[in-house]
């Protein structure tokens, strides 16, 4: 008589003999047999440990000392996860103050290199404009590193989660507990096979009713496997949390790039202004005037250094895109656990670092033609800028988009009445994505509008607006729109934008068209900011 081999397999981590000293234990039952009618009922008759109901948490019957030991390890890997997650908030809410105070930070230090400052320099020997150049930088390369550090110190408590004490027990055991699911269905797949129907069932052989006793056996003891499951499955809740710190960090990162661009931008107009300005006559100077004359190298060093630093931390700044092509990820990681507040949190902590990314492509939209050339030279247009905004925009609205319609439909919390903070965020960063993206669309405006006007009038930006005044005008939807020549609608003709009649006859505009003047309002300082960077 053939006998199967009824094993009894321990699942955990490392050697048998570790396991039953500190780790928790699942048993499982694999069956393996060449025949199911060779199984020899009398084998059954030895039962498996009585268990009235399976013991949630218990790995091991009789051994309640596991799940303390477990609970333990648990314990203080949940203890120092606290302990890196507390410390490395404060850092970040205390960066995040400084960043929100800090203003002028490049030219605070500009407003202290004076002209004895300068002079000192100059005794030390060294090139003066890459000594001032680092100066300018040093403290936005502070609150970099600081940010940095934020987003490490959050790092390693994901890396830790990553590889909690129980995840290889219960790795192992999930891989277990499927081969033992698909063990079952292949076993009453092939007892339906054999047995079939008719006055063949009636007549079961011993054999089969030992297989039909075994299977059932196997579904007791997965239905006791998964209880166990939930126990050892690792808890997410500050895994999330470090992703939404890894996140925050990343915000601060790019809002500290976008203020350092925005700031040089101006430093390097008002360098070229200074340069500019340096008379060429040595007689009758005024103090200031033998200062600005003196200092001119350095400006002028300055307006050479300046503009390779700001591209290398745009570019580092870009590179960052890395960390918010895993959010999405994250997000899902934590909706399929039903962790919906993490999902929140984790959308809402995206978005704003979406945000972010767009102010840090705004402020390279703004650069001075000296970052700018570079820029192009280093590969990274006018027009890849724009596509990298759409982009951004793009994804960032689809985060906010996913988290609402979460709330909304598949948690069934919005119909609870339920009101989440995160969402409420996000509601508020979804109004401040439609204002974006109205403010980008009225820059593309005022850059077409002025290259017409230029055309028509000249590149003075007065001379623009006295143009545009004349012909510039809106239809009934509130689309902009040019009429040259004389200004006046001589013959039928429909908005570019939405096809309506925007024209008639004998100077008289369709009812609904009028002059556009909030488009004049908002164009006339971006005109003039545009020819001030041109």
């Amino acid at each position: 008589m053939h006998t199967s081999a009824l094993t009894l397999t321990l699942t955990a981590s490392g050697s048998t003999k570790h396991a039953r000293s500190c780790l928790p234990l699942i048993f499982i039952i694999s069956l393996s047999t060449t025949s199911l009618h060779t199984i020899d009922s009398h084998f059954l008759t030895f039962p498996l440990p009585p268990a009235r109901e399976p013991i949630r948490g218990v790995r091991r019957y009789g051994r309640p000392v596991n799940k303390a030991s477990l609970d333990l390890m648990d314990r203080k890997h949940l203890a120092a996860s606290a302990a890196k997650l507390a410390a490395a908030d404060v850092r970040l809410k205390a960066l995040r103050q400084r960043i929100n105070t800090q203003d002028r930070v490049m030219a605070a230090v500009m407003d202290t290199l004076q002209t004895p400052k300068i002079r000192a320099m100059r005794r030390q020997g060294g090139n003066v404009a890459d000594a001032t150049t680092a100066a300018l930088l040093a403290p936005i390369a502070k609150l970099l590193q600081d940010a940095y550090a934020i987003h490490k110190l959050y790092d390693d408590v994901s890396s830790l989660y990553l590889s909690p004490p129980k995840r290889r027990v219960y790795e192992a055991a999930v891989a277990q507990l499927t081969k033992m699911e698909e063990e079952l269905k292949e076993t009453s797949a092939a007892a339906s096979a054999i047995g079939g129907g008719g006055a063949a069932a009636e007549a079961v052989p011993p054999a089969e009713a030992a297989a039909a006793a075994l299977r059932q056996a196997l579904s007791q003891s997965l239905v006791t496997a998964r209880q166990d499951l939930r126990d050892l499955k690792p808890d997410n809740t500050q895994l999330c949390r470090s992703w939404c710190g890894i996140l925050q960090g990343l915000e601060l990162y790019l809002m500290v790039i976008a203020k350092a661009l925005s700031e040089a931008g101006r430093l390097i107009l008002n360098l070229r202004e200074a340069v500019s300005a340096v008379s060429t006559t040595t007689r009758d100077l005024t103090r200031a005037q033998h200062e600005r004359r003196f200092n001119a190298p350095i400006y002028q060093g300055l307006l050479q250094r300046l503009p390779q630093q700001v591209c290398k931390l745009l570019i580092q700044g870009l590179n960052s895109y890395q960390v918010l092509v895993m959010a999405p990820d994250w997000i899902r990681r934590a909706t399929e656990s039903q962790c919906y507040n993490s999902s929140f949190q984790l959308s809402e902590a995206a978005v704003r670092a979406g945000l972010a990314q767009l102010g840090l492509i705004r402020a390279a939209q703004s650069l001075p033609n000296e970052a700018k050339t570079l820029l192009a030279e280093a590969g990274l247009s006018a027009e890849q800028l724009r596509e990298l905004w759409q982009a951004a925009l793009d994804q960032t609205r689809a985060t906010a988009t996913a988290a609402l319609d979460l709330y909304t439909g598949e948690s069934g919390l919005a119909g609870t009445g339920f009101e989440n903070s995160a969402i409420k965020a996000i509601q508020e960063l979804m109004r401040q994505l439609e204002r974006l993206t109205q403010e980008a669309d009225m820059a593309e405006i005022a850059q077409a509008l002025m290259a017409v006007a230029a055309a028509e009038y000249g590149s003075s930006s007065a001379g623009a607006m006295t143009w545009l005044s004349g012909h510039l005008y809106r239809c009934p939807n509130g689309h902009p729109y040019v009429i040259g020549n004389c200004g006046g609608a001589m013959e039928e003709a429909r908005c570019p934008e939405c096809g309506l009649l925007i024209g008639g006859r004998n100077h008289l505009l369709q009812a609904g068209n009028a002059r556009a003047t909030y488009v004049l309002d908002n164009l006339r300082d971006r005109l003039v900011a545009l020819e001030d960077g041109a």
